[in-house]
């Protein structure tokens, strides 16, 4: 007996196309849970601000490293301690604000 050859299968690329493309639709169908989209812009603000403080941080350290260098060698591990919680002080703040935002989505969600 002979057999159909079953059609060529799709190429990798296609195959990639054709998942993102159900992803696309099945996350349009679902309605969309608040608290995630709080999440996701909460995640994008604190990579967005922190990558910000550490640009602003090299920049300011690159124009004002003689100061600096002598600051940490004079006071040591705690100069360099205090460096790291002001570069990181405005993430942790931007933190701090979108968990009062998600708390605030889950008073006013269901009841």
């Amino acid at each position: 007996m002979l057999r159909s050859r079953p059609e060529m299968s799709l190429s990798r690329s296609q195959k990639r196309r054709d998942k993102r493309d159900s992803a696309k639709k099945k996350s349009l169908s679902s309605a969309p849970d608040p608290r995630q989209a709080i999440f996701a812009r909460l995640r994008r603000r604190v990579r967005l601000v922190l990558l910000a403080t550490s640009l602003v941080g090299l920049l300011l350290l690159r124009i004002f490293h003689d100061p600096v260098a002598a600051w940490m060698l004079q006071y040591g591990f705690a100069a360099r301690l205090a460096l790291v919680m002001v570069l990181l002080a405005p993430a942790l703040l931007t933190w701090v604000i979108g968990l009062g935002e998600l708390k605030d989505a889950g008073r006013t969600g269901p009841r």
